[in-house]
């Protein structure tokens, strides 16, 4: 999603030496500090983060392993930091990629996924997806596919997951015009290869929302994060569980609904580990560098 303030450039500006983070701890429900479960999901801890970078900020993807987040600016940053000692951060910025580095408009990064020594990167603005390697951020490859060109600029690539076996699917983040939903691309390998073979789906979201994030699960089923913003309501999401059936990504169930007294902001960062047999879900959201809006991570389990 575009920010509503354009992020500072950097071409020249001194950033500080160190990214440092300050962290206050949140709670699900302010008007209910003790509540835990929304849905399916069990509240088990989250935070709102700030920094003296003026660079972090604007999450729009999120991968946690091993105690580590590695969050994806939607201003093309690569932002790391430790989960059980948020004081300090790691910033890198994507040196390649569509268009140029200096400005969000021009390197909308949005979705990520990360394995098997790399990371593949879906850039908004170009309806390009782009693999990197993991340790040196060097570009491997990158492809426009047929199955994204008609997707609108302000639209692409915005929630991307890889499925067991290795397909991926991208999501489009657009406004539902008729009954037949969003446009979805399922790519038999890997996106940024520009000879992967990839079908169009459709996905109908919940009335009124738009995906912006999605998680695969070992089950087969695809956690998708539907967004909101209305002048009067403000930002809501619906997390919910689908599965790919024929040309459709059908809605299987609604796990939760954020919306206040809930804590919430723009949430549109989504990613899944496991601890001690649980699924573990993690929501991160966009402050849109906006100093109205806070950077947030929530933590939750998956109830069976």
């Amino acid at each position: 999603m575009a920010s509503f303030i354009q992020p500072p450039l950097y071409g020249d500006e001194l950033l500080p030496r160190a990214a440092r983070l300050s962290v206050t701890s949140v709670t699900l429900d302010e008007d209910n500090p003790t509540r835990r479960r929304i849905g399916r999901l069990l509240f088990l801890n989250g935070w709102a983060i700030r920094s003296n970078d003026r660079r972090f900020g604007g999450l729009s993807a999120l991968h946690v392993e091993n105690g580590i987040a590695l969050a994806l600016s939607d201003s093309g940053d690569l932002i790391r930091f430790r989960l059980d000692d948020m004081t300090t951060a790691t910033i890198h910025p994507l040196a390649a990629g569509p268009g140029a580095s200096f400005t969000k408009h021009m390197r909308d990064s949005e979705s990520l996924v990360i394995g098997e020594g790399r990371l593949w990167i879906g850039f908004e603005r170009y309806n390009e997806v782009w693999a990197y390697a993991r340790d040196t951020l060097v570009p491997l490859s990158k492809a426009a596919p047929q199955a994204m060109a008609e997707w609108g600029r302000n639209a692409g690539a915005e929630a991307m997951a890889r499925l067991p076996g290795g397909r991926f699917l991208i999501l489009e983040e657009a406004e539902v015009r008729d009954e037949k939903g969003v446009a979805a691309a399922l790519f038999d390998g890997d996106p940024a290869g520009p000879a992967t073979k990839a079908r169009t789906l459709r996905y109908r979201p919940p009335a009124g929302y738009r995906p912006v994030d999605a998680a695969a699960l070992a089950d087969g089923r695809i956690l998708i994060l539907n967004r909101r913003f209305t002048l009067f309501g403000g930002f809501t999401a619906k997390l919910v569980a689908a599965r790919i059936a024929g040309n459709d990504v059908m809605i299987e169930e609604d796990l939760a609904y954020f919306a206040p007294p809930v804590t919430t902001d723009n949430y549109e960062a989504l990613g899944v580990t496991h601890e001690n047999g649980r699924q573990i879900l993690w929501l991160a959201s966009d402050d849109n560098f906006n100093p109205l809006q806070r950077t947030l991570i929530l933590k939750f389990a998956l109830e069976p």
